[in-house]
């Protein structure tokens, strides 16, 4: 269902100016997610987006040249605030070993509220399977870097004496990333589901279970 239309300011041109520049790019990238989740990437063009900001084309050209560079930036924001939360999660960048994997329950009970960038993310990483899509190595690094990110506690955890040698790191990484995909298409298409973090928090736990020291 497309996305309810709000009135805008008239549309202006010209260069931005002075503190009104960051705001108005924060309003461009809310504007543009509702498209791309309601549109899919190549259902959205940048004159929809010029004219749900308020903007003209060649003012919207000031902040973002094309589709392309507009798609990553959202994607781009959308990791940052994933990893912030995670680390907040994690008592900023004290925590280390498994407890930075236990920390993953809090950015997925967090993501809870989060549904309109849970189903950007669900609709870019379905529509980024096709190798020619420009969110495609997006999807390629999101994956790897928070599999490399859970690897690396895994390792800590080893270290640390908590899991054994032989805890197979990169299959724990493959499946907890699975689940964290998984779990959002879920939750975003069964209303009978109230929880993720409850079930990623079973698996994660499972995990460690089978695999501690």
């Amino acid at each position: 269902m497309a996305a309810a239309k709000s009135v805008h300011p008239s549309a202006k041109s010209g260069r931005p100016k002075g503190a009104d520049s960051g705001a108005r790019r924060d309003h461009i990238l809310n504007c543009s997610i509702d498209l791309f989740v309601d549109r899919g990437y190549h259902g959205v063009s940048m004159s929809m987006v010029a004219r749900e900001s308020g903007l003209s084309p060649t003012g919207l050209a000031h902040y973002f040249s094309d589709k392309d560079e507009l798609l990553t930036e959202i994607l781009r924001r959308r990791d940052v605030i994933d990893t912030s939360n995670w680390l907040a999660a994690n008592d900023g960048a004290n925590g280390s070993g498994w407890e930075r994997i236990t920390a993953l329950t809090g950015l997925v009970r967090h993501n809870e509220s989060q549904q309109q960038l849970m189903r950007l993310f669900t609709t870019m990483a379905s529509e980024a399977t096709n190798p020619d899509h420009p969110a495609r190595q997006w999807l390629l690094e999101h994956h790897h870097q928070t599999m490399d990110t859970i690897r690396q506690a895994c390792q800590e955890a080893k270290k640390d004496g908590v899991l054994r040698a032989d805890a197979p790191e990169d299959l724990i990484a493959r499946v907890l990333v699975s689940c964290l995909d998984g779990l959002q298409l879920q939750y975003l298409s069964d209303d009978s589901m109230t929880s993720m973090a409850e079930s990623f928090d079973l698996l994660s736990g499972a995990l460690f279970e089978r695999y501690k020291a």
